[in-house]
């Protein structure tokens, strides 16, 4: 088989340092080369110099990832106290809502139909509308 892991640079391989040198050494003790397109010496070099390169490269990068999520934590912040609700990439869809849509569901209701009973019933997305057709797909799915 392929011996061969090809990924568009260092960091999108890991951006956590430890990962990134753990998962490498992982992956080159099972006999796998592990190779950036933009820099394909950057894993199989061996000197006392690449390894400090690689490490301080592992470094910027996890650096980097922890400064985009503190900034994006931020945002979100700032745009919560402005909308007035807590403004979140997560599903806050209720265990109950998704239990009834996946009880209409069984009914053979359309997920128009389901979204409009949920919201007769008082289950509503995190904006207090209706959920849309595709969200109860998901709900039904998950």
């Amino acid at each position: 088989g392929a011996r061969v892991i090809l990924v568009e640079n260092d960091s999108r391989f890991a951006r956590d340092l430890g990962v990134q040198l753990t998962g490498h050494a992982l992956l080159k003790s099972l006999g796998f080369d592990l190779i950036p397109v933009d820099c394909p010496t950057h894993f199989t070099d061996e000197t006392p110099t690449a390894n400090l390169v690689r490490q301080i490269l592992g470094a910027v990068s996890e650096f980097e990832k922890a400064n985009l999520v503190a900034k994006l934590r931020a945002a979100r912040d700032r745009l919560s106290v402005k909308v007035g609700r807590r403004i979140e990439g997560r599903d806050h869809t209720s265990d109950a809502a998704r239990t009834r849509a996946r009880e209409l569901h069984g009914q053979k209701k359309t997920l128009r139909d389901i979204a409009a009973v949920l919201e007769t019933e008082g289950h509503v997305g995190a904006t207090g509308k209706r959920f849309t057709p595709s969200t109860v797909s998901r709900m039904v799915r998950s």
